[in-house]
């Protein structure tokens, strides 16, 4: 059967027909057992009994009917299943679809571009921590990681027993070089420096840029005495090549200075120290030359930490003098003006000479103070004078950079000539020739 209402209606099978005439016959072969039986309320049965049998040709049609019924209808089920499983497969099979479209064309550009910012984030990281332990100019590595990891190079070495040297080196004309052919040619002999260290130098071995033209060698495992000679001088005559700049022959010239771990010292801040003042004493040579640290040296520096300690005393106590010198004039004999110049009386070792005991004040930044004392002190006294009516013409005041790179310096000088009483113009102040130098 094609249909259920083939089943139903059609032939061969008319189950609806054969259904109802199943029923009527059931209906009657009732109602005659209850007439027979005598429990009919109506009277009974009053049909004939040849009306009471039931037929088996109908029975065995109907229940063929109801078999193909039962049939179509679960091919019809079974249809109805399949066009779901298929609708089902369709519907999975374009979810799957749309799940790739939007990986492909918008989760997968999210990705990408998740990735890249990844990438930029880390490449980025790299290059901080990079730029934060190395020099931007030369490439190689800075204070900062010297400082860092300096100690833990000293520490490598005494587990090994092995010597440590720090070969501190400096450009000597490096400044002329900036002052006359300009910062770019500076900046090329500093990156062509910095080449000729790394190209001179062992794998382990660091070298390190302190800043401006100054720069630190660590020679790992450095030997001898004679060893840590051989390999400064061959770093020095590297470095001393002259340098070719745009047609300008350049000759930077260097020197250097040597302090060894543990005979120098067994710490990385004594040792910088002292290579530091091993440097000093191969410049005071004339440069272009090698010094190591030695016993000298070492009473030399214990006599400068004493002279500064004492410094700072005598600025606290006020305790520097100012003497006088005259500036006579030649044609006439007269007094044009006065130079004051700070002396200073120690208490244990008697008059320090201003040669001795100035070039510290200036490296350890104390200048400024004793300035400010020798001015207030030469004012005071000329303003006496003054005062006094005793002709000296002009005060004059040796001043110092530093001293001028004072931000109140202007307000103090003016403050004092106010507090003192001496009208400005008896005052002149004198330009060191370091200033000059300097600028």
């Amino acid at each position: 059967p094609k249909s259920v209402e083939s089943v139903l209606f059609a032939k061969p099978f008319h189950l609806d027909y054969f259904s109802v005439g199943l029923i009527a016959n059931g209906q009657r072969l009732v109602s005659a057992f209850e007439s027979r039986l005598g429990m009919a309320d109506n009277g009974g049965y009053k049909g004939g009994g040849e009306r009471v049998n039931l037929d088996a040709s109908i029975a065995n049609a109907t229940l063929s009917g109801y078999a193909a019924l039962g049939q179509r209808i679960s091919a019809h089920a079974d249809a109805r299943s399949e066009t779901l499983l298929d609708l089902h497969r369709t519907l999975f099979y374009t979810t799957i679809g749309v799940i790739v479209l939007v990986a492909l064309f918008i989760f997968r550009p999210m990705s990408n571009a998740i990735l890249r910012k990844t990438r930029e984030l880390i490449d980025t990281r790299n290059s901080m921590a990079f730029i934060a332990v190395h020099d931007g100019l030369t490439g190689l590595h800075n204070r900062t990681f010297l400082t860092d990891h300096f100690d833990t190079l000293i520490k490598g070495a005494q587990r090994r027993r092995e010597r440590l040297a720090a070969v501190h080196l400096d450009l000597d004309r490096f400044k002329q070089i900036n002052d006359t052919l300009g910062h770019a040619a500076g900046d090329y002999v500093l990156v062509v420096t910095a080449q000729r260290m790394r190209d001179s130098c062992r794998a382990s071995d660091l070298c390190v840029r302190l800043g401006s033209d100054e720069f630190v060698m660590i020679l790992n495992g450095a030997g001898g005495t004679e060893d840590i000679n051989m390999v400064a001088r061959r770093v020095l005559t590297q470095i001393n090549e002259p340098i070719v700049y745009r047609g300008t022959t350049i000759l930077p010239g260097a020197s250097a200075g040597v302090a060894v771990y543990p005979i120098d010292a067994d710490n990385a801040q004594d040792l910088l120290v002292h290579a530091d003042l091993a440097l000093h004493a191969a410049k005071k040579q004339g440069g272009g030359s090698l010094s190591f640290f030695s016993e000298a040296l070492r009473h030399e520096l214990d006599y400068r930490k004493r002279l500064e300690h004492d410094i700072r005393i005598a600025i606290a106590q006020k305790a520097f003098q100012v003497y006088f010198q005259p500036q006579v004039s030649l044609s006439n004999g007269t007094i044009g003006g006065i130079e004051a110049l700070v002396r200073w009386e120690h208490a244990e070792r008697g008059m320090i000479a201003p040669g001795e005991f100035i070039p510290i004040a200036e490296k350890c930044g104390l200048m400024p103070a004793i300035g400010r004392i020798v001015i207030a002190k030469a004012i005071g006294e000329a303003a006496e004078w003054n005062r006094a009516g005793i002709a000296f013409g002009r005060l004059a005041v040796n001043v110092s950079g530093s001293e001028l790179r004072e931000a109140d310096f202007d307000a103090f000088l003016f403050g004092a000539l106010e507090k003192a009483g001496l009208p400005p113009q008896k005052l002149s102040l004198e330009i060191v020739e370091s200033v000059i130098l300097d600028d």
